[in-house]
């Protein structure tokens, strides 16, 4: 649990937890009551606001996670309610007046193992290949499963703790990357803007590219909110010898481009923090190794990759020039490669 959510004990002994300094209180017995859970049933506290990054409109969730769904007897009236397959699959109630509410997930521990299984089979399949990965968890696997990362297990906490280790949430981590990281055809699409004149694309594509290659980095470091909404709070989360990237990629995503000149200008100048943001991946691939591939082993696949290629032709070569400047200095840098096919 975060420091901005706090957990501690009140007069009568029970465990309290406050929220945005004090703003929200809400106790274990409330939790409990709301969770409607069997004794053996893990219950985890989660959502933004444990996480420390949440606001006066966000929401307490709750997790459940037992051997099967409830019923509606069980959980009783509320005041929304989503049913799977005649159980309760999810409700959401208003806390108080003040507007927070909670949102309450029910899961079997059948389910979570699923969602262990397709992490560990699509981590495998990241980590043989240096391209992007286009295939991404099922809908809801990847933000259930950092929400319970993130959340406090206030029953049955010895069970829940079992149930994953540290490698587990770097190979869940390490899929983000794979999927946020350079890919060709995007950059590709910057040069096609680019080269048609029409520099609005060119530039909006890079904006997008550049954001989520500075997720990519969050989450080499181990974060694992892949939520869209929630990557500049990632940014201000990653270390200290970061943040002057990070200040970079602020400045340049917020700065003026009026006219052509300065829309082009504004477009190399990304190459070139791109380039810098490729850096740092490198840094963070050596410390997260063997988990993650080295810069060197990434090399290796790369030529291993380009060797099985049956063209060569100049666009195979421009990507696989890109590639290797993922991981290396000893090709063109960003800028160069852009211009040279631009």
């Amino acid at each position: 649990m975060s420091e901005a959510a706090k957990a501690k004990l009140d007069s009568t002994g029970g465990r309290i937890y406050e929220f945005l300094g004090g703003q929200l209180v809400v106790s274990e017995q409330e939790i409990f009551e709301r969770a409607c859970a069997l004794p053996g049933d893990m219950v985890v506290l989660s959502g933004t606001l444990v996480e420390g990054i949440g606001n006066k409109h966000s929401d307490i969730d709750l997790y459940v996670i037992g051997d099967e769904l409830p019923d509606a007897q069980r959980v009783g009236p509320r005041s929304y309610i989503a049913h799977d397959g005649g159980r309760v699959r999810a409700y959401y109630d208003y806390l108080s007046a003040g507007g927070f509410g909670f949102d309450v997930e029910y899961l079997t521990r059948a389910e979570v193992e699923g969602w262990k299984d397709e992490v560990l089979s699509l981590y495998e399949r990241a980590r043989a290949s240096t391209k992007i990965l286009r295939q991404h968890l099922s809908d809801g696997v990847g933000d259930g499963l950092h929400k319970l990362r993130v959340g406090r297990c206030v029953q049955n906490a010895d069970e829940y703790a079992a149930f994953f280790d540290e490698d587990f949430w770097n190979k869940l981590a390490f899929i983000f990357y794979s999927n946020r990281k350079g890919g060709y055809p995007e950059f590709k699409d910057i040069m096609g803007a680019w080269g048609s004149g029409d520099y609005d694309t060119s530039l909006h594509i890079m904006r997008e590219t550049m954001r989520f290659e500075l997720a990519a980095l969050c989450h080499l470091h181990g974060m694992t909110n892949g939520r869209t909404k929630w990557l500049f709070q990632n940014y201000k989360r990653l270390p200290e010898r970061f943040q002057g990237l990070v200040r970079e990629v602020m400045t340049w995503l917020n700065s003026e481009r009026l006219t052509d000149e300065a829309k082009r200008d504004s477009i190399l100048a990304g190459c070139d923090i791109i380039d810098r943001i490729y850096r740092a991946d490198a840094i963070m691939l050596r410390e997260r190794a063997p988990l993650s591939y080295t810069p060197e082993e990434a090399l290796r696949m790369i030529e291993e990759e380009y060797a099985r290629e049956v063209v060569h032709d100049r666009q195979t070569i421009a990507e696989y020039e890109h590639r290797r400047r993922v991981f290396t200095t000893a090709v063109p840098d960003i800028r160069s490669l852009f211009l040279a096919s631009a």
